[in-house]
């Protein structure tokens, strides 16, 4: 098991959902950057975990990097292509982005997702 402090985190490897967990109580928390931290943690125990790769695009869009979230997002629907709830997130940062047409477009494929079309 990994152990973390409030200073450093020690990785100890095979233990990415632990890690996804940590970086969703840290956005709850409003410690972005820290949940970027376990995200990455969490990727590079496992780079094809698509919760990590969301929950980093979400930190990374609260955080105002935009393209960089988008990146993330595309990572997760690589790994889980009919995830509802990422296809509605890029969406909405694709129109935060100005892209209202292709932030519709993955909205819509949201919706598909959602029941199964």
């Amino acid at each position: 098991m990994k152990a973390a402090s409030s200073e450093k985190i020690v990785q100890v490897p095979g233990d990415a959902g632990i890690w996804v967990k940590q970086g969703d109580e840290q956005m709850h928390r409003g410690a972005v950057e820290k949940a970027i931290e376990y995200y990455n943690l969490a990727l590079e125990a496992n780079p094809d975990l698509a919760p990590a790769w969301t929950g980093k695009a979400d930190a990374l869009e609260v955080c105002g990097s935009y393209a960089e979230a988008i990146q993330c997002y595309d990572h997760s629907l690589a790994c889980d292509p009919l995830d509802a709830e990422c296809l509605f997130k890029k969406g909405a940062t694709l129109r935060e982005m100005g892209r209202e047409e292709e932030g519709i477009s993955a909205i819509t494929s949201s919706v598909h997702a959602s029941i199964g079309v």
